[in-house]
């Protein structure tokens, strides 16, 4: 409404802002948005690579790594499933949408297992 004829309606914000506001704020809003952005990815990323490294990688390659081995792995890991992220996030981010939506679809299909065993429904 603010914005007639708009074709791309995740582009309203920045176009008010872009409308409304000098350059160098857009920067800020750019920044805040990339923010947004990295600090889940960083969570999920970290999570994928100390779950590989551990829970995968040692139990089925290298029953004898030690911890720190482990976390050697585990940091290359974040390198390298950052840049298949990125991969995929420039070459097809709905892949990328859609297994991060199968990821929590998948989570919550737990939960009334959990909750019926703390109440003790069962």
């Amino acid at each position: 409404m603010v914005v007639p004829g708009l074709s791309n309606g995740d582009l309203a914000l920045l176009t008010i802002v872009r409308k409304s506001y000098p350059a160098w704020f857009m920067g800020i809003i750019g920044a805040a948005g990339a923010l947004t952005a990295m600090v889940p990815a960083a969570i999920l990323i970290l999570a994928a690579a100390t779950l590989f490294a551990k829970n995968f990688y040692r139990e089925m390659f290298a029953p004898n790594m030690t911890d720190a081995q482990v976390e050697k792995l585990a940091r290359v890991m974040v390198i390298v499933i950052t840049l298949i992220a990125l991969y995929f996030a420039i070459y097809s981010s709905t892949t990328l949408v859609n297994l991060l939506l199968l990821g929590y679809a998948g989570v919550t299909q737990f939960l009334p297992g959990v909750l019926f065993g703390l109440y003790g429904v069962v």
